[in-house]
């Protein structure tokens, strides 16, 4: 269960916006890089409470897993890439749950977690059902809004470069 996003420009649209701009296609380049690990690192900061808040957690290992993957985002050569997903086999099956299925306020379980069995309290009034298209969603609006407070910081000053950017990213 993974979904993975880039967002960026490619290299060549990079050397077309650095053509007939005053800036060189390297410092084009530093400037979207710089850009782009500001979005992404804002981007984890969001993603990290809404998974810790969200996401049903009976034993921890799906939040963990999730966030694992999450920490493997990057960005190279002008492009963000943001991943999102779990290997957990039962990740599909929990993200299939009801929010009265997944939602506990310290109730007594028993898991089979980290290799043993043992008695777990479940704690996660916050939780929510169908996390998964919710995760997804969530990660979509803030990629967006956090994107575009970062193109008006990072090219406002520029002009033509900002409307060269504006809509291809």
């Amino acid at each position: 269960m993974f979904h993975r996003e880039k967002v960026g420009l490619p290299v060549i649209q990079i050397k077309y916006i650095a053509k007939g701009n005053k800036l060189s296609f390297e410092e084009v380049l530093a400037l979207m890089h710089n850009m782009l690990l500001y979005v992404l690192d804002e981007l984890l900061v969001e993603l990290e409470v809404w998974i810790k808040e969200k996401v049903p957690k009976a034993t921890g290992q799906l939040q963990d897993n999730l966030l694992a993957n999450l920490k493997s985002s990057t960005v190279k050569k002008g492009l963000m890439r943001v991943v999102l997903g779990t290997d957990i086999g039962y990740a599909q099956e929990v993200a299939d749950m009801s929010t009265a299925q997944v939602r506990h306020s310290g109730e007594i379980a028993y898991a089979y977690y980290y290799g043993k069995s043992g008695k777990i309290i479940l704690d996660d009034p916050q939780a929510i059902g169908n996390f998964w298209k919710e995760l997804i969603a969530y990660a979509q609006e803030r990629r967006t809004n956090i994107l575009q407070r970062a193109i008006d910081e990072y090219f406002a000053g520029t002009g033509k470069l900002m409307r060269s950017v504006r809509g291809k990213i």
